[in-house]
């Protein structure tokens, strides 16, 4: 099986060259197209283990840099079906040791995530989700 791909990647921190961001942007775009094919179809377990490899490879890498361990789910996309959704609950609530942060348009997904203590969870709310927005 293969792996999730973190957003990040070695060329990140040197935006001092236009050749960089070109080949970042470009990464990027492999990251999400190639995490796409592996969760679109998969069942719990599946997006259970490919998440939790993630979040693990994450936390690896914040230990070696001593940093904080604060993990921002998407940062582009949403939680696209229940099953998903019930998968990040999971690995949130197995990675108490992680401030995770979250923020979606997609009221069942808030109240599945709802309350959990390490979970900084925001429901963007604009005019055409506003009653929905009011009702959770």
């Amino acid at each position: 099986m293969k792996n999730l791909k973190l957003w990040f990647n070695a060329f990140w921190p040197s935006f001092d060259k236009t050749d960089n961001l070109f080949i970042y942007a470009l990464s990027q775009k492999y990251n999400l197209l190639h995490n796409w094919e592996l969760v679109k179809d998969a069942d719990y377990d599946t997006l259970v283990k490919l998440i939790s490899e993630m979040v693990d490879e994450f936390k690896q890498d914040c230990d070696k840099r001593n940093a904080k361990k604060l993990f921002r789910t998407h940062w582009d996309g949403d939680f696209f079906n229940e099953t998903y959704t019930l998968a990040w609950k999971t690995v949130i609530l197995n990675n108490t040791d992680t401030q995770f942060w979250v923020y979606t348009r997609v009221p069942s997904a808030a109240r599945i995530l709802n309350g959990i203590e390490n979970l900084s969870l925001y429901f963007s709310t604009d005019d055409d989700n506003k009653e929905e927005a009011i009702g959770l």
